[in-house]
Parts: C-alpha cells; structure tokens; sequence
C-alpha cells in the first residue's frame, strides 16, 4: 500500500493536534496540583530543558517517565490513559 503525500500530511496533522492536547493536559494538571515546570523536572528527575523537549514532543516521554508522572500529578488511570 502506497501513502500519498496528503495521507502524510493529515497524518501529521492529527499527531501535531494529539500534541497539543497533550501538552495541554499536563498544563492543567500541574494548574491544579500546584507545580511548576521546574519541580515537575525535578520529581521527573530531568533537567528542565530536557522536560520542554519532552513537552514539545510527548512521544519521547518513556513509559518510566509516565509512570512518575501519573504519581506526582495523582492521575487516575483513566486520565493518563486520555492523554496517550
């Protein structure tokens, strides 16, 4: 099966939106709990530029990394599950 060009393109698309709910999610949940960036990176046990790449690009978040996070944030797994 061949992909076009525009198959490529929706796909992307849809990845860059998957992002951004991502990203957006996180935000609200360190909102709500009460923390920073930086002591999301330090709980996480990453520098905090490594942390704005994995924030940039969530899919570079390991399965370790979203277990830490699941606990620091009190996620339940329903809403870890929501954001993958």
């Amino acid at each position: 099966m061949t992909v076009t060009l525009a198959q490529m393109k929706n796909e992307l698309k849809r990845a860059e939106k998957k992002n951004n709910e991502i990203r957006g999610r996180i935000s609200y949940y360190l909102t709500v709990g009460g923390y920073s960036k930086q002591e999301l990176a330090d709980q996480l046990g990453v520098c905090i530029a490594t942390l704005y790449n994995k924030l940039k690009r969530p899919e570079t978040f390991t399965l370790e990394e979203m277990r830490r996070l699941k606990l620091i944030l009190k996620l339940t797994d329903s809403q870890l599950l929501e954001m993958i």
